[in-house]
């Protein structure tokens, strides 16, 4: 009898644990698949010191219509080196572009090399520098990312300070496994997009297990002027590791070079600004490369100082041609000019004596004086309150064309129509070109081309004048 009553305590004690382990194993299960079916962790950039990644870049255009089209492409070289490892969590990127160009087919010239470098941090913040810009663009190889996995799920938008870029990103698949490749899409609208009847679209590859961007495509069509439409496409070539000192020596010459690159254009600007002292500031620019070339080990650096010094002497011309033309303009009582503004409000600069006056001579055709117009309109709100005008003077043969640009720029300042022969009159060669005449009405500086850094180095000026009325 005592058998019998232990057996069946015994089966019953297994009947008993069976359903405790298939009870666990439904439980197990049940949590595996939610967590498969989870929302996935926010990917993230995943930089070592010692990185060397490569890309290549190439882009496919094709421009115009029956006779007149015609076909362009570039290919960019990228590298990225991950030179140290910032405080605050950001990585120190040093960045090369090298660049190749074919027109219908042909090859145009040799390739040119950019370097720049700027700090990344693990979501895509990137904090840039002069050294960027254009050619070099840190969020080419870094797009942003989502923040947190509220804004995975809603998206999440960056504004560019250099170009008032304005990017939108989403989501548009993501891995099942806790990582893998996310696919996400890229809207991006500048105030260039909108004067060029531009319309752009990118999809991102972001590999999370590498914790690196691994393939953009880009679609672009341009409605505006010679009507365009290109293909483009960035890829992941390798990733090469290296140890912490290999990183601290490149940096070491990254940064002798740029340090010299920065005082040698310092220098020829201030040459161009100069006819008096042009010749003593341009042997003075050829000697920082002369001494940089032979200081820097990486050939890299090395290479592209002694290209600096074989086009320093054709720099050197067109910079003390470019000051003797200065010379005849600045100093000297600035031409007065009459004309209207896009209301039909006649204007002339003897209306503004007494004001500094800022003219910014430009046209709807020049991309670098449509990326200028961001600054100017800051330079117009920081002095809106002091005896300064900014005057925009448009000389697009058809006014619609410039209306156009004031409407999509929402420029607030005076924008007048001039023929070609006012900017002849103030020594304009090039564009965008910023004259500024001081309350006297003379012509104290002239400032030719885009500048990163514009609205700070117009702005000093004008500060200057203001301060000795």
């Amino acid at each position: 009898m005592a058998r019998t009553t232990w057996h069946r305590h015994l089966v019953l004690q297994r009947h008993v644990l069976a359903l405790a382990i298939a009870a666990l194993a439904f439980s197990l299960g049940s949590s595996l698949t939610r967590a498969a079916d989870a929302p996935q962790a926010v990917p993230a950039y995943h930089l070592e010191v010692g990185q060397e990644l490569k890309y290549k870049q190439d882009t496919d255009s094709k421009r115009g219509e029956g006779k007149a089209r015609s076909s362009y492409s570039m290919h960019t070289d990228w590298t990225a080196s991950v030179v140290a490892k910032n405080s605050d969590g950001s990585y120190r990127v040093l960045l090369r572009s090298a660049q190749s160009y074919k027109f219908d087919g042909k090859s145009a010239g040799r390739s040119h090399d950019s370097f720049g470098y700027c700090d990344v941090f693990p979501d895509g913040r990137v904090i840039t520098n002069p050294t960027t810009g254009f050619s070099i663009d840190p969020t080419s190889l870094f797009p942003k990312l989502a923040e947190n996995a509220k804004e995975l799920a809603a998206g999440w938008q960056t504004v560019h300070g250099q170009d008032d870029a304005r990017c939108s990103f989403k989501v548009e698949s993501q891995p099942k496994a806790t990582a893998g490749e996310w696919t996400i899409a890229e809207t991006s609208k500048t105030p260039l997009d909108e004067i060029y009847l531009v319309n752009r679209q990118t999809t991102i590859d972001v590999d999370a297990n590498r914790g690196l961007m691994t393939k953009t495509r880009t679609e672009t069509t341009q409605d505006w002027g010679s009507k365009s439409k290109s293909n483009g496409t960035l890829s992941l070539v390798s990733v090469e590791k290296h140890n912490a000192e290999w990183g601290q020596k490149l940096w070491a010459d990254a940064d002798r070079y740029f340090r010299a690159d920065r005082a040698y254009d310092d220098k020829v600007s201030q040459a161009a600004k100069s006819e008096k002292d042009s010749k003593k500031l341009l042997e003075e620019a050829k000697a920082i490369l002369t001494a940089a070339e032979k200081d820097v080990i990486t050939p890299l650096f090395k290479e592209q100082l002694a290209e600096g010094l074989k086009s320093h002497e054709r720099r050197a011309k067109y910079t003390a041609e470019e000051a003797e033309r200065r010379a005849k303009v600045v100093g000297k009582p600035a031409v007065d000019f009459e004309a209207t503004d896009l209301a039909g409000k006649p204007h002339s600069l003897k209306d503004y004596k007494g004001k500094v006056v800022v003219l910014d001579f430009w046209y709807r055709g020049c991309g670098w004086c449509m990326r200028a117009m961001p600054q100017m309109k800051q330079l117009a709100a920081e002095f809106k309150q002091a005896p300064v005008a900014i005057i925009g003077m448009n000389i697009d043969p058809v006014e619609a064309d410039a209306k156009f640009v004031v409407d999509k720029m929402k420029l607030d300042y005076a924008t007048l129509r001039v023929d070609r022969k006012v900017p002849q009159q103030f020594g304009v060669r090039g564009y965008p070109t910023l004259v500024i005449i001081d309350p006297q009405g003379k012509v104290h500086d002239l400032h030719v081309g885009y500048s990163p850094t514009l609205q700070q180095e117009v702005g000093e000026v004008v500060r200057q004048l203001l301060a000795k009325r």
